[in-house]
C-alpha cells in the first residue's frame, strides 16, 4: 500500500468519525426529554403530557418525549446526569434543588382559578367525630408525599400553625399518590387526610367524596413548576421556555391545555420569584 493511499485512509476514517460525532451531538440537541414528577398513575401521566410532547414536536422541531419519574433522589440524579433537559414537578422539589443550584426555572403552572398559588384542605369522614385539627391527636392522618407543598409540607405548617407537632402529636402516613388518601379516609383508616383543595375537587368528580368534610385550609403556596438542570444551554432554555408559555395563544395549543385540566394546568406563565420565599416561610412554619 503506497504512502497516498495510506493517507486518504487515514483521512477517509477522520472524516467519517467526524461526521458521526457531529450527527450525534447535533441529534442530541434536538433531543428533549422531559421528566415528569408528579404521584399519579403513568398511564393518566402520558394521557396528559404526550400531547405536549406532539405539539412540541410540530412547533418547534425538537424530538420530544415523556419520561416518568419517582421521588426526590431520583429526580436529583436525573438532573445532576443530564437524563432530562427539562422537568414538571412540585414546587418543593424545585425548592430543594435550588437551593443545591442544580437547575433553573423555565415557566411555572396558571392553575384552573387563574392562580400561580394555591391551598391544601385537610378533610375527615364526616361520622369520625373529627371536626377540628386538634381532635387529630394522636391518630393517623394521611399525607401524600414528604417532597410536596401540598401533599405535607403545608398542612404541617397548618398543623404547626395550631400547636401540633405532626412529628410527635399525631401519626403520619404517607400514601405516595392521591386517590389512596382519599380512600384511606373515606375507609376510616386513617383520621383524616390532606392534598391540595383543587385537586381535591377535581378528584370528587371520579370518586364519591360526599362522606368527607374539609376541616382546615393551609396558607397559600405555589403551584407546580417547569425547570431546567443548570447545564441546559441558553438557546434551548429559551426556545423550551416561549413554547409553553405560547401554548394558550394557539388553537393546537389550547387543546393541548384542555387536556392538562385534569392536572389543576389552565396555562403556563412567566416564572415569579416569589415562589421561593413564600416556601422558605411555609418551611420555617412547618419546623422543617
Amino acid at each position: 500500500m503506497t504512502g497516498v493511499m495510506k493517507v486518504l485512509i487515514a483521512l477517509g476514517v477522520f472524516l467519517a468519525s467526524f461526521a458521526s460525532t457531529h450527527f450525534s451531538m447535533a441529534s442530541q440537541d434536538n433531543k428533549l426529554t422531559i421528566g415528569v414528577v408528579v404521584p399519579a398513575p403513568p398511564k393518566f401521566v402520558f394521557q396528559v403530557w404526550q400531547p405536549v410532547a406532539d405539539y412540541l414536536k410540530a412547533t418547534t422541531g425538537m424530538d420530544a418525549e415523556i419520561k416518568i419519574i419517582k421521588g426526590f433522589d431520583r429526580i436529583k440524579s436525573a438532573v445532576q446526569n443530564n437524563e432530562i433537559d427539562v422537568f414538571y414537578a412540585d414546587a418543593y422539589i424545585f425548592y430543594l434543588l435550588s437551593r443545591e443550584d442544580l437547575i433553573e426555572p423555565v415557566v411555572q403552572v396558571e392553575n384552573l382559578l387563574g392562580s400561580i398559588m394555591t391551598r391544601s384542605a385537610v378533610f375527615a369522614h364526616r361520622d369520625s367525630g373529627v371536626k377540628t385539627l386538634q381532635d387529630l391527636k394522636t391518630r393517623k392522618v394521611a399525607f401524600v408525599d414528604p417532597a410536596s407543598l401540598g401533599g405535607y409540607v403545608a398542612p404541617r405548617a397548618l398543623f404547626h400553625k395550631n400547636g401540633i407537632n405532626t412529628k410527635t402529636d399525631v401519626e403520619e402516613v404517607f400514601t405516595r399518590n392521591l386517590e389512596s388518601a382519599l380512600h384511606k379516609t373515606l375507609l376510616q383508616d386513617v383520621a383524616a387526610g390532606s392534598m391540595c383543595a383543587l385537586k381535591f375537587k377535581l378528584m370528587s368528580r371520579k370518586i364519591e367524596v360526599g362522606d368527607l368534610q374539609t376541616i382546615a385550609l393551609s396558607d397559600e403556596y405555589p403551584e407546580n413548576l417547569l425547570a431546567a438542570p443548570k447545564s441546559i444551554a441558553r438557546d434551548k432554555l429559551q426556545k423550551i421556555s416561549e413554547a409553553f408559555r405560547s401554548l394558550d395563544s394557539n388553537k393546537p395549543g389550547q387543546e393541548v391545555l384542555k387536556g392538562m385540566a385534569p392536572m389543576k394546568i389552565k396555562r403556563f406563565v412567566a416564572y415569579d420569584p416569589v415562589v421561593l420565599d413564600v416556601i422558605r416561610k411555609l418551611t420555617a412554619d412547618a419546623g422543617i
